[in-house]
Parts: structure tokens; sequence; C-alpha cells
């Protein structure tokens, strides 16, 4: 908002979408937001070298991986997923069954021994690792046998945690994709060792909330918030890694500084757990073998339509973040979301 703005029922903008329209507060302003073609081609020269982009329908179908006739559950990946606490296992079950419903084959679950009742019980589908705090030997053969992982979502930040991450980004082969989140990245603002070996593996996603990008550049949350593109940007320079700022409008960054803006979603999902489906769903596709950068931005959106079909079930108030994970039917948002959410 630059001085004073109204605040319009409808705003009409032309050739493309203009980034203060979507972001906040902008887009609280804009209303119901057209974009009218006067005759621009794509081939002016803003336009065939933009760098911040948005997901439409008809994109989904070359993103998604393919599913073969003759199938079985090897030819779609096996994700490592390090989540959960005695206090927080739930986390390590809405991430899991999250990255089955995106079509992983086989989801390994380390997670404290504490918790691995309420795992089993929970998620009869996933392979249970259980371990003893402090213990770190099984880290190396689990993560040479993963095609990604996923560490972070209710893990905690007990002080065998960082040794337990440490582990895991020197054993875990840079080829294959890393997933952080949640008190992954928590730890790393707190230990510099860790940030830089997040920084110099390479094909690693990094998904914080306004507070932990905060924390991981060390400044207030209300600058991040007033500025998220340069926060994001700043953080995929940073970490060397693909940034998942999530907010209202969830921005995904890469290194290279192309930006992904989110057009799904709504305040439903602002609820315990969203994150770590997130979460899970980005590290599924990766599993699968999709690129870092698309699976986040992939990811993103088809989290925010799950929450969006959510929202027609359950409503704004009603929805918790299991009615997410029940909402991820790819088949289904693919057909929906070619109509308006």
């Amino acid at each position: 908002i630059m001085g004073c703005a109204m605040r319009a029922n409808e705003t009409v903008t032309f050739c493309r979408l203009k980034q203060g329209l979507i972001l906040f507060p902008g887009c609280d302003y804009a209303g119901h937001v057209t974009v009218a073609d006067i005759g621009i081609p794509d081939t002016a020269l803003p336009l065939k070298d933009a760098s911040r982009f948005m997901l439409e329908p008809g994109d989904l179908p070359q993103l998604l991986p393919k599913r073969m006739s003759r199938s079985h559950k090897g030819l779609y990946g096996r994700l490592l997923s390090v989540s959960g606490s005695a206090s927080m296992p739930g986390a390590a079950v809405l991430s899991g069954r999250s990255a089955y419903k995106m079509g992983t084959g086989l989801v390994d679950i380390a997670v404290p021994e504490a918790a691995k009742t309420v795992l089993q019980t929970s998620l009869p589908e996933a392979v249970t690792t259980p371990y003893q705090p402090g213990e770190v030997q099984w880290i190396a053969e689990k993560a040479g046998m993963a095609t990604a992982v996923l560490a972070g979502p209710g893990l905690g930040t007990e002080s065998y945690v960082e040794a337990m991450l440490d582990e895991l980004l020197t054993n875990t082969p840079a080829r294959i994709p890393m997933v952080l989140d949640a008190d992954a990245l928590n730890m790393a603002a707190r230990r510099p060792s860790l940030a830089k070996k997040i920084a110099q593996r390479g094909h690693t996603i990094v998904t914080p909330h306004m507070g932990e990008a905060a924390r991981l550049l060390g400044v207030p949350v209300r600058k991040v918030m007033e500025r998220p593109i340069e926060a994001a940007k700043e953080i995929a320079a940073a970490y060397q890694s693909v940034v998942v700022l999530k907010d209202a409008m969830t921005l995904v960054c890469e290194p290279g500084g192309l930006l992904f803006f989110n057009s799904t979603g709504n305040n439903g999902m602002s609820t315990a757990g969203s994150g770590d489906v997130l979460a899970g769903m980005i590290a599924g596709l990766c599993a699968e073998g999709m690129e870092v950068f698309p699976a986040a931005y992939t990811g993103v959106y088809l989290h925010g339509a799950a929450g969006d079909l959510a929202k027609e079930e359950k409503g704004l108030y009603g929805m918790v973040a299991s009615d997410i994970v029940n909402h991820i039917h790819l088949e289904k948002i693919q057909e929906r979301i070619a109509k308006p959410l």
C-alpha cells in the first residue's frame, strides 16, 4: 500500500497479475481480481524472461509423477521420515500419511521408542524404525536406502536431536533430496555447523513459517512479514536450498531467484499439523523422483487445493489437519481445481 488505497470489490489489471495484488496487505484491498488481455504478446521480453509465476490447473498433468500399468511399490520411491517425538507423535503420522497419499511407494518413519505404538496404531502402512534418544547407528543404513529424506516435523529440540540431524546430513548422499521442516530448522538456526552442512549439500528444501524464517535470518518476525520476497530470497541464498516460506500467500524460491506464488488454500488451514501435512506431501513427491523446486511448488499448490476441498465439507472453523490429509485425492483435485474453488 503506497500511502492510501481504496478497498475495492473488483480490480481489473492488464496482461498479467501484479504481485501487489496477491501479497498482503494489497490483496485485502484488491477484492476479486480480473486479468484483462489488452493484446500484449507473450513474446514481449519482460514476459518472456519473467522469473515469477503461478501454477494453473492445466499444469498438473505434466508435473505429477506418472503411474505405470505394470506397477509395484519400488517404482514410486522410499521416503525416510525422521519425525515425531514422545510429546508430538502425531506429526510423524500426519506427514507419513500425506506422503503415502501423494503416491509414495514406501514410507519408513524413524521415531523415538516412546512414540512407536501411536505410529503403528495410527499408520499401519508405515515401516517403523524405533530408536532410543541418542542412538544414531541406524541412520547411515536407512539414509542410504531412501530416495528422499524428511526431517523435522514434531522432532523437538532436545540435545540428542542435534547429533541425529548432524548424522543425517553427513550420511545422506547429496543426490538424495532432503526436506527440512519445523524443529530441524529451529535447530539449524541455533547451530551454525548444521546450517553450513545444509548449504553445502544441495538438493534440499526448507519449509519455514514466518517465525522459523525470522530465526533462520536472525531478524524480527515483523521484518519477514513486511518483506516476504526478500526474506525468501535471502534464505534460499544463505542455505543454497529451495525455500517454502509459509504464509497466507506461500512463496517458493530457489537459490537462482525463480519465485512461485501460490493461488490455493484458505484460512481454515491455519491449524496445528497443517505444516506437517505439507512437508509430507513435498517429501513424497521428491521420493517419487521429482526435482526439488517442482516438488516444492507442486506440493504447495496441491496442499492448498486439498484444503480448499476440505473447506467445502468441514468449513473454515471446523477444519483440522487430518481433514486436509483426507482430501489429498489427486484425481479429484485435478477434476475440481479446473473449476473456481
